[in-house]
C-alpha cells in the first residue's frame, strides 16, 4: 500500500513508546520499521477482513481510510492491534475475561491461558468469587482449601514471570464479592505495596450491601461452594476498611456491580458474575393471559405467545388504540438474592432486590434508595389483558360411582361463564366447602333475596339441583351435597381453610374477563358494603379477615382500572356476643379475628360500577343514587395512580426473577411500575477490542472561533466502527471458547481521548456544567453515529450471530452487541499526543 500524505507529527515521548513497545524489531531488539510502516501494516491487515465476505472486493479505499485516520491522529485502536496486526501473533484484543471454577484443574488451566494472553500483550480479568474460602474442606483429598487470595498470588507470580519476555506488562484485574467469607483478607492483601504488584483488585458490592452500610446493619457471608450462610459482618465496618485501604495505597477499588448490570445485550447467552435487579417469584404480572406469577412466566409454557402490560404513561395518551401489551425478550431466574419488602400507603406491596429501579414521582429510583414517607411509587394506570380461553383449565369429571356402586351424574360446566364467576365469588365471600360431608354451603342475609334467587338459578343450571334451602335466625343457607361438585370447586382452586386464610382461587387469575367480572361481582355482593353520602362522596368496601384475599382482589381490580386502598385491622380481634340464643336460651361469647377493609372511593367507584357492578340487593338504591350523581357530574375527581411508600425493610433471601422488554424497558409487578433489567460488562470467555477517537482533532476554526467539526466526527466515528468490527474477524484467539463467544456477540468498544484538550481549545472549564452538557452531547452523537454504521454493516455482512437471543431481537438488525466504552488510553494518548481518555490535565 502506498503511503498517503499524512500529518504524522509525533512527539519525542510518542517515538520512544513506539520504538520500545510497538515497532517490529530484529533479533538484536532494534526496530526494523518506522511508525509509518506500523500504521501501514495495521491498515492493510485490518482491511483484509472485508474480503472474507466478498473475495473480489476492492479494499484499497478502505486501507487508505484506515491508514489516514491513524496517522492523522484522529483514531487509534488498542495497543495489541497496533503491536500484532499483520504479525505472527495476530492477537488484537486488549481485554479478556476468563472464568475460574472451583477445581484445581480449572484454576491452572485458566492460569495457562492467562500466560498466553499476557505474552501477546493482552490484559485479563477474573472473579475469584467462585473459589471456596480458606479453611474449607476439600472432599476429594479431605484436605483444607487455601482460599482465593493464595491463588491470586499464584496468578500474580506467573504474570511477573511472563512479562519479562512479553511485549508489554501483562496487567490483570482481580475481583471478589463482598459477601465472600475471605473478603477481609482480600481487602488487606495489598497492604504492604510489595505483594500482588501485577493485579489491580476491586471489591464487588451490591445495592443491598450499601443499604446495610447506610443503616449500620450486618450482612451475610455466603459460602460460594454451597450457597449457605457461614457468618456475618457489619457492613459499615467493612466499608470503612475498604476506604482506609484505598486511602492508604489506592486499593481496593469498588465495583458497583448492580450499576454495571443494566444493559446486558445478550442475556440468553450468559449472565455476569453479579446480582441482577429482580423481583420474587410470586410477584403477579399483568399479561394477555391474565395475572400470572413471574416464576411461572419464566417457564417455557407460554413460549412466544406471551405479552406483558406496559403502563399508560409510557405512551401518547392521544393514541387511544395503541397496543400496550408488549412482547418481552426474555423472562428468567437470577438465583437467590437478598430482597427488600416495599409497601405503599394503599397496601400495594412487592419484594424486590435493592437495586431494582421503581418508577416514582422523582423518576426511576432504585428500591434501596426510596425515601419512606416522601417518594410516591407509580401504580398501574392501564387496563390489563385477560385470557381468551373459554375451556376450563382441567378436565371435568361428570360421573362417579357411590359407595353403593350406583353411578351418579351431574351436568357440570366445561367452559367459563360470567355466571360461574358469580357463583365462585359468592362461595368465597359467604360460603365454604365441607370436607367430611363433601358438600357446598352458601349463606345469604335477610336482605339478599334477589341474590339468593339468582344463585339458586345458577346452581340449577349447572347441577340440575338448586340446593337445599334452610333458614337460620339471621340468614338463609343453601347446602348442596355431592362429591362431583365438591371436587369441581377444589379443581378451580378453592381450599378448605379458615376465614382468615382465604385467598382468590388460582383459576380466577387466568380466567376470561367476564368470569373475573362475575367473580368480583359475586364477592362484593356477598361481603361488600356500599355507602353514599349525599353531595359528598361514595365508596364501595370489601371486608375480610384474610389480608391475603384483599391484596389479591386489589390486583384484580387494578386490571379493570380500579384503584383501591386496604386498611389493615380496621376492626381488631375481640370477643363478641352471638346474635341469637343457643338451645339453653343463653347468649354465648365467641372470639373474632381482626378484620381488614378494601376501600374503593372517588372516581374509582364509578369505574367499578361501570366495569364490574353488583348483584341486585339491599345496596341497589344507593347504587342508583351514585350513578345519578355521576351523570350530573357532581364533583367526583380522578385519583392519580401513584402511592406513598410507607415501608421499606429487608425481607430475606429468595429466588428472584426478571425480564427484558425492549420497547418501554419496564413492566408491572404487583401493581407497581418497575424497570426491566440488563447488564453490560464482558461475559466469561468474552473479549473486546477497543479504539479511541481523538477529540482534540475534531475541531475547526470558523471566523476566528474554534468549534466542533461535527461532519468530521461523523466520518471518523463511522470509519472507527468499521475498523473495530474488522478486528473481530482478523483476530487470532488464544482459546476456541473465546473465539466463539467474541464472534457470537461481536462487541466493540469505541471510546474517546483528548477530551480535556478539546475543552481547553473551546475555552470551557473542565469542572463546569457546560463541560458536562457538552460531554453528554458528544457521546450521544458518537453513540448514534456508531449505531447507524452498525446497522449498515448488518445489511452488508449480517447481524451478529446471537442477535435472536439478544435484547435487540425485535428491532432493527445490528452488527455489534455493544458499540461504545470509556477507556483510560494510557499509551495511546501518548502516541496521539493528547490528554488521556476523559481525564483532566493533571500536570502541565
Amino acid at each position: 500500500m502506498a503511503r498517503l500524505e499524512t500529518k504524522l507529527n509525533l512527539t519525542e515521548n510518542a517515538k520512544t513508546v513506539l520504538a520500545k513497545r510497538y515497532l517490529k524489531k530484529d533479533e538484536t531488539g532494534e526496530p526494523i520499521e518506522k511508525p509509518e510502516d506500523m500504521f501501514c501494516r495495521v491498515a492493510n491487515n485490518i482491511a483484509q477482513a472485508d474480503r472474507s465476505y466478498n473475495k473480489d472486493l476492492d479494499i484499497s479505499k478502505t486501507k487508505d481510510n484506515f491508514y489516514s485516520i491513524m496517522t492523522n491522529g484522529e483514531f487509534l485502536p488498542n495497543s495489541p492491534t497496533l503491536m500484532n496486526a499483520g504479525r505472527e501473533l495476530q492477537m488484537l484484543s486488549a481485554c479478556f475475561v476468563l472464568k475460574i471454577d472451583d477445581t484445581m484443574e480449572d484454576i491452572f488451566e485458566t492460569l495457562k491461558h492467562t500466560s498466553m494472553i499476557h505474552k501477546a500483550g493482552g490484559g485479563t480479568g477474573f472473579s475469584f468469587s467462585r473459589l471456596r474460602s480458606k479453611g474449607s474442606m476439600v472432599k476429594s483429598t479431605t484436605g483444607i482449601a487455601s482460599g482465593p487470595i493464595s491463588f491470586l498470588k499464584v496468578f500474580d507470580s506467573a504474570t511477573e514471570a511472563v512479562k519479562q519476555g512479553g511485549v508489554r506488562r501483562g496487567a490483570s484485574m482481580g475481583i471478589l464479592r463482598v459477601d465472600h467469607p475471605d473478603i477481609l483478607e482480600f481487602i488487606k492483601c495489598k497492604e504492604d505495596d510489595k505483594s500482588i504488584t501485577n493485579f489491580n483488585i476491586s471489591v464487588t458490592v451490591t445495592e443491598d450491601f450499601m443499604l446495610k452500610v447506610k443503616l449500620g446493619q450486618d450482612y451475610d457471608l455466603i459460602d460460594p461452594h454451597n450457597g449457605e450462610v457461614v457468618g456475618k459482618l457489619n457492613a459499615k465496618e467493612v466499608f470503612d476498611l475498604i476506604v482506609k485501604q484505598a486511602h492508604k495505597n489506592g486499593e481496593p477499588g469498588i465495583i458497583f456491580i448492580d450499576e454495571m448490570n443494566k444493559f446486558n445485550p445478550t442475556p440468553e447467552i450468559g449472565t455476569y458474575e453479579s446480582t441482577n435487579p429482580c423481583i420474587t417469584g410470586d410477584s403477579l404480572i399483568p399479561t394477555n393471559e391474565g395475572l400470572l406469577p413471574i416464576k411461572r412466566l419464566a417457564s417455557s409454557e407460554f413460549n412466544g405467545s406471551l405479552r406483558i402490560l406496559a403502563d399508560n404513561r409510557f405512551f401518547d395518551q392521544r393514541e387511544n388504540n395503541i397496543e400496550k401489551l408488549l412482547l418481552p425478550n426474555r423472562i428468567f431466574s437470577t438465583g437467590i438474592r437478598p430482597t427488600l419488602y416495599l409497601k405503599t400507603k394503599a397496601g400495594y406491596e412487592i419484594k424486590l432486590t435493592a437495586n431494582h429501579p421503581v418508577l416514582t414521582n422523582r423518576g426511576w429510583i432504585k428500591a434501596g434508595n426510596l425515601v419512606v414517607g416522601e417518594d410516591k411509587v407509580f401504580i398501574q394506570d392501564a387496563k390489563g389483558g385477560f385470557s381468551t380461553k373459554r375451556t376450563l383449565p382441567f378436565k371435568v369429571q361428570k360421573q362417579y360411582k357411590g359407595k353403593n356402586g350406583r353411578a351418579y351424574k351431574m351436568p357440570l360446566p366445561t367452559k367459563w361463564s360470567e355466571e360461574l364467576g358469580i357463583l365462585m365469588g359468592w362461595l368465597l365471600g359467604d360460603g365454604n366447602l365441607h370436607g367430611k360431608q363433601e358438600s357446598i354451603f352458601l349463606y345469604f342475609g335477610k336482605d339478599d333475596k334477589f341474590a339468593l334467587s339468582e344463585i339458586r338459578h345458577i346452581l340449577k343450571k349447572f347441577t340440575s339441583n338448586e340446593g337445599s334451602l334452610s333458614k337460620r335466625p339471621w340468614e338463609y343457607q343453601i347446602s348442596i351435597c355431592g362429591k362431583l361438585l365438591f371436587e369441581f370447586f377444589r379443581s378451580l382452586g378453592f381450599q378448605r381453610v379458615r376465614a382468615h386464610e382465604k385467598s382468590v382461587p388460582s383459576s380466577i387469575f387466568i380466567a376470561p374477563k367476564d368470569v373475573i367480572k362475575g367473580f368480583l361481582k359475586g364477592l362484593f355482593s356477598s361481603d361488600g358494603t356500599v355507602n353514599y353520602m349525599k353531595d359528598k362522596n361514595a365508596y364501595v368496601r370489601l371486608t375480610s379477615a384474610s389480608l391475603k384475599l384483599l391484596k389479591e382482589v386489589q390486583l384484580l381490580l387494578l386490571n379493570f382500572g380500579v384503584f383501591s386502598t386496604i386498611y389493615e385491622e380496621r376492626r381488631p380481634a375481640q370477643k363478641r356476643l352471638l346474635p341469637f340464643h343457643d338451645k339453653n336460651n343463653t347468649h354465648k361469647m365467641y372470639n373474632t379475628r381482626a378484620y381488614h377493609e378494601l376501600n374503593i372511593s372517588r372516581k374509582d367507584v364509578i369505574v367499578f360500577l361501570r366495569e364490574i357492578g353488583l348483584m341486585k340487593n339491599k345496596h341497589t338504591k344507593k347504587l342508583e343514587e351514585i350513578i345519578k350523581k355521576n351523570n350530573r357530574k357532581l364533583g367526583y375527581y380522578k385519583r392519580r395512580k401513584e402511592d406513598l411508600v410507607v415501608k421499606l425493610e429487608p425481607a430475606g433471601r429468595e429466588e428472584v426473577f426478571d425480564l427484558t422488554e425492549p420497547a418501554t424497558h419496564s413492566f408491572i409487578a404487583n401493581g407497581c411500575v418497575i424497570h426491566n433489567c440488563g447488564e453490560q460488562i464482558l461475559l466469561p470467555y468474552e473479549s473486546c477490542n477497543l479504539g479511541s477517537i481523538n477529540l482534540s482533532k475534531m475541531l475547526v476554526d470558523k471566523n476566528g472561533k474554534t468549534e466542533i467539526d461535527w461532519d468530521k466526527l461523523v466520518r471518523t466515528t463511522r470509519s472507527a466502527v468499521h475498523f473495530l468490527d474488522n478486528v473481530i474477524d482478523m483476530n487470532k484467539y488464544p482459546l476456541k471458547e473465546i473465539e466463539d463467544m467474541t464472534k457470537g456477540n461481536r462487541k466493540i468498544g469505541l471510546g474517546i481521548m483528548g477530551w480535556a484538550d478539546m475543552l481547553v481549545q473551546l475555552g470551557i472549564p473542565y469542572n463546569s456544567n457546560e463541560a458536562v452538557t457538552l460531554a453528554e452531547e458528544v457521546m450521544r452523537f458518537i453513540s448514534d453515529e456508531a449505531k447507524k454504521k452498525s446497522l449498515e454493516l448488518a445489511k452488508e455482512k449480517k447481524e451478529f450471530p446471537n442477535f435472536k437471543e439478544s435484547v435487540f431481537a425485535n428491532g432493527e438488525k445490528v452488527r455489534n452487541a455493544t458499540l461504545t466504552t470509556i477507556a483510560p488510553t494510557g499509551t495511546l494518548s501518548i502516541i496521539a499526543g493528547c490528554s488521556s481518555g476523559i481525564e483532566p490535565l493533571f500536570a502541565i
